[in-house]
């Protein structure tokens, strides 16, 4: 029972055989160098059972919460302490000391520490809420018995340490400290051991069966690895199956499964093998191609030089990768990108075969032949925008400029422009430089910014700019912008409003008193004729109508009359009118001339 066959096969490090392996049946061990071996696989294998086993029995130990609250309520707090408290840090810090790779070896210390310490919490319930707790929560101890030796994947040795001093604790409390009657010392102490030499032989059945499965594991391995040698043996020494053999694993190679198409060609140019992606691909079958040429996906599109550069890469042991336009059964031509990679015999080091692995990449030249003819557009409509439209870093480098920017600030090519800064060179005036990037930094985006500019011979233009950030390159801001020159239109307001002023001129010194007003009679605009003829300031003369600065005595009637001719018909009146300095109401004849202009649209 503990002792078991080898097989005559090698298990150390020192290369020693043993023909048998003995297993020691107080402690459960192997030999060392087995037990290193048995101890890195059971760690391995029962590390995430041991994780799972540690939650869940956190989780329903702290599910009692409910029990505490029913039997001793006045140390409530006291007991929620200790099970979201104590006992919680505790499988944390087991949970974190044991996954960890180089505490492996005090896993099992530390797995049965814990369940010491969750079994001492339960004393410390019956300590200081006795004598309420006396007669059932030794049932606690029970469960964490069933909990270590069945779940935690302690093994025997430790588990039988963990519940032995756990039971010692039990004990030593009962005797010393908690007040128990002697029915009651009795029962726990019977169900305790009872549960305690179950729990020992479940933990050694349990650890017994996982060391013989694990031996008799590595026996099948070692027995593999021999049957493997000895199939090379048998292989090397019977020429006859070399072929079949060597057909087997080029199959084994190129996977059925593959989502690439596989074809395997020998030195002749024959096709021996195809998977179904090829035959999915192409339209081919199997009895299609074998034994044909690899020609028969020949589209016409490439010339004989082409094919042959790669069967002289190939033949030459090289792998030829690329590019190919191949055709399909239906006659419809598709794109590959194909890899060729030559094949050797064992020994001899001759090529034998070729393994070609090949990827439609029609959809993805489709797609490149959209993104150019794109580029191509976006290209045509950059280069030949008439606004200038380019790229610059936050430091005013000029990364690209479009034709109509470079034409714009004079410059004969991109070369040309690259050379101006914008920071150092560009503006006329720098602070409006400091004010485009502060704005265009806040905001992410700036539009109809307006400034002047120095083109390449110094002379000024106005421009008006719009830009946003678009990102960072070497931790420098990246501006994209249009610029648009608009000299023309400022020189135009400049000239408009020149001549704006020599009219305003000419109105306030025409000896006739001339209002402007609205069809409403609210006054526009006066000159000084009005000024001085009815003894008030302009800004007061902006704030009144006709009426204002009419009498009374006038009749109303008469001029509505004039009105609704002047502001339907177009027609014009002459009539005597009194007016009124609105200061002293100082009235006085005067003749009014009436008609209608249109200001703007």
């Amino acid at each position: 029972m503990f002792t078991w066959e080898s097989g005559n096969q090698d298990y150390s490090e020192s290369g020693k055989k043993n023909d048998t392996v003995k297993l020691n049946p107080f402690t459960l061990s192997f030999p060392i160098e087995l037990e290193k071996l048995f101890l890195a696989h059971y760690y391995k294998d029962s590390i995430g059972k041991i994780n799972a086993a540690l939650l869940v029995g956190a989780v329903f130990y702290s599910s009692f919460f409910f029990l505490d609250y029913i039997l001793v309520p006045e140390y409530i707090f006291h007991f929620i302490a200790v099970r979201f408290g104590v006992t919680w840090l505790i499988v944390i810090i087991a949970l974190t000391v044991i996954n960890k790779v180089k505490f492996a070896n005090a896993y099992q210390p530390m797995i049965a520490l814990t369940a010491i310490t969750v079994a001492l919490t339960i004393i410390y319930y019956i300590i200081i809420a006795q004598p309420k707790l006396n007669n059932s929560y030794y049932v606690g101890i029970i469960i964490v018995y069933f909990w270590s030796y069945s779940f935690l994947k302690l093994r025997f040795l430790w588990a039988s340490i963990s519940g032995v001093i756990t039971f010692l604790f039990y004990d030593l409390a009962i005797f010393t400290i908690v007040d128990l009657n002697f029915e009651t010392i009795i029962v726990s102490n019977a169900f305790l051991i009872a549960t305690n030499f179950v729990g020992m032989i479940i933990s050694y059945t349990l650890e017994y069966y996982a060391r013989k499965d694990f031996f008799q594991n590595l026996l099948l391995k070692k027995s593999m690895e021999a049957n493997i040698n000895l199939n090379m043996k048998i292989y090397e020494g019977d020429q006859a199956m070399t072929l079949a053999q060597e057909k087997l694993m080029l199959q084994s190679t190129a996977l059925e499964s593959a989502a690439n198409s596989i074809v395997i060609f020998n030195k002749e140019g024959s096709i021996i093998w195809i998977n179904n992606a090829f035959s999915n691909l192409t339209g081919f079958s199997s009895e299609d191609v074998i034994g044909k040429n690899p020609r028969i996906l020949n589209s016409g599109k490439h010339d004989k030089l082409f094919y042959k550069n790669i069967w002289s890469t190939i033949l030459n042991g090289r792998v030829w990768s690329g590019e190919i336009i191949n055709k399909k059964k239906n006659g419809d031509l598709y794109y590959e990108e194909m890899i060729i990679t030559p094949v050797t015999g064992n020994d001899s080091g001759e090529i034998t075969h070729f393994i070609a692995i090949k990827q439609d990449i029609s959809l993805r030249k489709q797609m490149e032949e959209k993104l150019a003819e794109s580029e191509k557009r976006f290209r045509s409509l950059f280069e030949n925008a008439s606004l200038g439209i380019y790229r610059s870093t936050l430091s005013g480098d000029i990364l690209i400029a479009n034709y109509a920017l470079i034409r714009m600030l004079g410059f004969d090519s991109l070369e040309d422009i690259k050379k101006r800064n914008l920071t150092g060179a560009g503006y006329v005036n720098p602070k409006q430089r400091d004010e485009f990037i502060t704005k265009l930094m806040s905001n992410g985006s700036l539009i109809g910014f307006e400034s002047e500019w120095r083109k390449k011979d110094g002379s000024i233009i106005f421009i008006r700019e719009s830009a946003k950030l678009d990102s960072k390159e070497n931790g420098d801001a990246i501006f994209e912008g249009t610029v648009e020159d608009i000299s023309l239109s400022k020189f135009a307001e400049a000239e408009l409003r020149e001549s704006s002023e020599r009219l305003q001129t000419v109105f306030d010194n025409v000896y006739d008193a001339i209002f402007i007003h609205d069809i409403n009679g609210k006054i526009i605009n006066v000159n000084n004729k009005v000024l001085d003829l009815y003894n008030i300031s302009k800004e007061s003369a902006l704030t009144i109508s006709i009426e204002d600065i009419s009498s009374n005595e006038n009749s109303f009637e008469m001029v509505h009359g004039y009105w609704s001719n002047v502001v339907n018909y177009n027609k014009t009146h002459m009539f005597e009118w009194k007016a009124m300095r609105p200061g002293d109401k100082y009235v006085f004849d005067v003749e009014v001339f009436l008609s209608k202009i249109t200001l703007g649209k």
